[in-house]
């Protein structure tokens, strides 16, 4: 990842105090990431987190309080409550504060997970998204932006969602000329082409996380069968509205199809999801799904295979075995080699 910024000391009291009317007894800077982030410990014991830009386009990060609340007043899914949206004042710039909530982060340690816990993640991943793509707040589909007046809004909203989902995929195509897969572009442009009449054009736009993996939850592995592993999801920011399909196809790779997860365990997790996300939304799982979905997940690939170069080291090994991975899915999938 990336070294940050730390805050102050002057900015991390103000910010507290004009978010909490409390005071810091003590905090802590995570060191790593896109994002600069101190937890905080207050005096009257409670735990909260200030975060503010770094490496992200500040407006991409201002949407990311503003979704988180919205999704936190109208579905029960666990996210943390935010207590301020900040703009400049004791840190330039957009800032917030939110609640601390307690829970292990399992980055890239999926295959580490109990079967039984992961398999709990996966259904409450179904249902989560279920309970976010009913959301019926936006016109149009694109970035999710912030007007003047600090309103949720979708920049540059398109009415038709396979052009735009044309459009994302192409875009990912056009960023990879040159790079370590410029040999398969043309294989895939041509499969996306196949693939079109796949994609709906009049679908409702739904709010989509389009990164819900291990990174972006706190979860308890080994929580009791009445409660839940997934304590919080995370990171909000640098969105989009989108067919909620497309959000369920990011969430299976993300989740267990580009980890080391057995393919036979992959198949029962991508069920398990399926089908909680059918129970929330009663989407008929038939053919006309599993084309579509045949379809997203081709372009969620794309997205990994576009970060390759960004997140790991030329060279080196991690990097030989990430392509060699996203090769081996395109070869076996959709025939791309």
């Amino acid at each position: 990842m990336f070294d940050t910024e730390p805050f102050t000391d002057e900015q991390v009291d103000r910010a507290v105090a004009l978010a909490c009317d409390a005071t810091v007894r003590s905090y802590s800077h995570a060191e790593e990431g896109s994002d600069r982030i101190a937890v905080a410990t207050l005096t009257d014991d409670r735990r909260v987190v200030l975060k503010a830009p770094e490496l992200v386009d500040p407006e991409r990060f201002r949407p990311e309080p503003r979704l988180a609340a919205l999704v936190d007043r109208e579905t029960d899914v666990p996210v943390p409550t935010v207590h301020h949206v900040g703009e400049d004042g004791p840190i330039d710039g957009p800032w917030f504060v939110m609640a601390h909530v307690d829970g292990e982060n399992w980055e890239n340690r999926a295959s580490e997970f109990p079967d039984d816990g992961h398999e709990r993640l996966v259904r409450e991943a179904g249902h989560n998204l279920g309970q976010l793509h009913g959301i019926s707040h936006f016109d149009g589909f694109g970035r999710v932006g912030v007007d003047g007046s600090g309103a949720l809004r979708v920049d540059e909203p398109r009415p038709d969602w396979r052009e735009w989902f044309h459009e994302l995929a192409h875009g990912k195509l056009d960023r990879m000329s040159d790079g370590p897969f410029d040999d398969l572009l043309p294989a895939c442009r041509r499969e996306l082409d196949r693939l079109a009449d796949a994609v709906p054009r009049d679908v409702r736009p739904a709010p989509a996380h389009t990164d819900y993996r291990l990174g972006n939850l706190l979860v308890d592995p080994d929580a009791p069968p009445d409660d839940a592993v997934t304590r919080a999801v995370i990171d909000w920011g640098n969105t989009y509205t989108a067919h909620g399909e497309f959000d369920l196809a990011k969430t299976a790779d993300f989740l267990f199809g580009w980890e080391d997860v057995p393919a036979d365990r992959q198949a029962t997790l991508l069920e398990t999801l399926y089908g909680a996300y059918a129970a929330e939304t009663g989407v008929d799982r038939d053919a006309a799904f599993r084309a579509r979905q045949h379809a997203y997940r081709l372009v969620t690939r794309l997205a990994g295979m576009e970060g390759v170069p960004f997140w790991f080291a030329d060279g080196s090994d991690a990097q030989a075995a990430a392509e060699t991975r996203h090769r081996a899915f395109l070869r076996d999938r959709y025939d791309i080699a």
